[in-house]
């Protein structure tokens, strides 16, 4: 069976686009799906060779999703990946793969500039 990948997601920052990170087979072929939060049904997104980044466009500004990934090398498919959850906004909010880590550590977001993944601001939760 080929491996079940991981994923991290990150607001694009465009109110359209996220970013998601794909970590698994090598030279598997990664097919994204995704779905607003309150729906049910899967959308088909992009897909990628190889690990990397897949930029997910035509998403609603303002909007949760919920993203996975399903590997596909040979003809054998993996398991789809842990889901993973992103706010899409203009502001480039993180709440994606690491949001699990983040709530241990007690923070609700953490504010990048652009795309430069620069820090500005860490809000911790109540």
């Amino acid at each position: 069976m080929t491996a079940t990948p991981t994923i991290t997601v990150l607001d694009g920052g465009t109110g359209t686009t996220a970013v998601v990170t794909i970590d698994g087979e090598a030279l598997a072929t990664h097919q994204l799906y995704y779905r607003l939060a309150a729906a049910t049904d899967w959308t088909v997104g992009l897909t990628r060779v190889g690990d990397g980044a897949i930029t997910q466009t035509g998403l609603t500004n303002n909007s949760e999703y919920y993203f996975a990934v399903i590997s596909t090398l040979l003809t054998v498919a993996s398991l789809p990946s842990a889901q993973a959850y992103c706010r899409v906004t203009t502001g480039g909010f993180v709440t994606g793969g690491a949001s699990r880590t983040f709530e241990i550590l007690g923070i609700s977001n953490v504010n990048f500039r652009d795309r430069t993944q620069e820090i500005l601001a860490v809000e911790r939760g109540t």
